[in-house]
């Protein structure tokens, strides 16, 4: 079987190479800090995901902000992650374009330095 596009955009003209998701980055879990610790999160800080916030291709806020002590115990990924959620709503995802945090409920890749992640 050809590995070869039928669609080629210009300058491409090798077949297309298989390559593992762990090869494009590197995939963690998100992770939830203790909820009735409410020093945890603030009213400003860095966005923590949940499945609902997931809504566009991109996401940059959320209603949920995590405090600099929920954020030394929380999962903290840069901008550029691609977030995927892996229950109930399973498969919705974004690329989070901001520093920031997500819920258990969400897997995430953080693409390699080499990768241009708006294409992973």
């Amino acid at each position: 079987m050809s590995k070869t596009p039928k669609l080629r955009f210009p300058g491409f003209t090798d077949d297309w190479e298989q390559r593992t998701l762990g090869e494009v980055g590197e995939i963690v879990t998100g992770s939830t800090p203790p909820t009735h610790d409410l020093t945890n999160y603030s009213d400003e800080g860095s966005p923590w995901i949940t499945p609902t916030d997931i809504t566009s291709q991109t996401i940059f806020d959320s209603p949920r902000k995590i405090s600099p002590k929920g954020e030394s115990i929380s999962r903290m990924v840069p901008a550029g992650t691609i977030l995927v959620t892996s229950i109930a709503s399973i498969g919705k995802n974004t690329m989070l374009t901001v520093r920031g945090s997500f819920n258990q409920q969400i897997n995430a890749v953080i693409p390699n330095k080499k990768m241009i992640h708006i294409f992973c």
